[in-house]
């Protein structure tokens, strides 16, 4: 699967970091460095933190079905989808309503903003990430992130 070339066309024209839900792991590279972790998963306290920050969050595709955490963000959120938003649980004061791969398009052409955080702000987040991953690591044992790095 994957974000497609209009979601890939899209981070990388606004610069903004990217967070996925549980079950869109996969759709992002994980290795691409506007990645910022995977939210109500190991270590999602950290990717909420960061989210936090934000000024705006564009809920693309998201279904807030997949949330084990309570909904607490401050900042304004844009509902993308083909589907308009029916959950009173993750609220969006804006909608835009059709095709995905069009909405991202006409909004990567479009953007003259600059990006809000930095390439090095996000690389220190994934490095605190990281660490926090790989707590607790024992020594000449098989450890999770072991399998990770692999």
């Amino acid at each position: 699967m994957g974000i497609g070339r209009e979601g890939a066309s899209f981070v990388e024209a606004t610069g903004c970091a990217v967070a996925v839900a549980p079950m869109a792991k996969g759709i992002f590279p994980e290795r691409h460095p506007r990645f910022v972790g995977s939210f109500d998963m190991a270590c999602g306290k950290l990717v909420w933190e960061f989210l936090e920050q934000a000024d705006l969050h564009l809920l693309v595709g998201f279904d807030a079905v997949e949330l084990t955490t309570d909904w607490t963000l401050a900042a304004p959120a844009v509902h993308i989808d083909a589907l308009p938003n029916t959950d009173q649980v993750c609220f969006a004061e804006t909608e835009l309503v059709g095709s995905i791969p069009a909405t991202l398009r006409a909004l990567a052409e479009s953007f003259t903003g600059q990006p809000r955080w930095e390439g090095e702000a996000i690389a220190k987040h994934r490095e605190r990430l990281d660490a926090r991953m790989r707590e607790g690591a024992v020594r000449e044992r098989l450890n999770p992130m072991d399998v990770v790095d692999v």
